[in-house]
């Protein structure tokens, strides 16, 4: 199945790819250069506004360059301008990402509706 994903790339941004291997995933790209400092996190923009289509959300996850190093993403669903909110930098030193560095990946996930059922304990 082949989805069709909406993506405005705002002033500055880089396009975002895919890898051919990783083919489900959306690699995203710094759109500032900024500092993370040890045990610190920051919100670093994409410059991008991605659209998922109905039915589905965009999943944002850590790169595992990033991961391996101290680096990790926070995941959350997301819909409109995609903003990194907690890059988090588990290192004792300072993290430097530079516009246009890979940051993240993105997948997109089917969202699937919860029917919620209530039994009664029989204790």
């Amino acid at each position: 199945m082949n989805l069709g994903l909406r993506v405005k790339t705002l002033q500055g941004a880089r396009t975002p790819s895919c890898i051919p291997s990783r083919v489900s995933n959306l690699v995203l790209y710094s759109n500032e250069s900024i500092v993370i400092p040890a045990k610190a996190w920051r919100g670093i923009s994409t410059g991008l506004i991605i659209i998922a289509p109905a039915g589905y959300e965009l999943w944002i996850r850590s790169h595992e360059e990033l991961a391996r190093r101290g680096v990790v993403v926070m995941s959350w669903p997301k819909e409109g301008e995609v903003t990194i909110v907690g890059l988090h930098n588990l290192t004792t030193k300072p993290w430097f990402i530079n516009h246009g560095d890979m940051i993240a990946f993105a997948t997109l996930s089917p969202t699937v509706p919860i029917h919620l059922v209530l039994e009664e304990s029989s204790t």
